[in-house]
């Protein structure tokens, strides 16, 4: 690896269906929003599991917005 050049920030983003192009454009400026980043990478992925939402991982970071965790909450 070059010395000069810095890793992409990666984030990822799994979501309980496939998202459309709109959809990824949206979470994508949301997510950049919430971890205070210019820009990032995203790797989407689906966990059908979620029932509903998403969740976001970013380093060490966890922000579980789905449908299942909230379930989970009133339990």
């Amino acid at each position: 690896m070059d010395e000069n050049k810095v890793a992409p920030t990666i984030i990822g983003v799994v979501s309980s269906v496939e998202t459309n192009e709109e959809q990824r454009r949206k979470i994508k400026d949301k997510a950049l929003q919430i971890f205070d980043l210019k820009s990032a990478d995203f790797r989407f992925s689906v966990d059908k599991t979620l029932i509903g939402g998403f969740v976001l991982l970013y380093k060490s970071m966890v922000l579980d917005l789905s449908i299942k965790r909230k379930l989970s909450e009133m339990v």
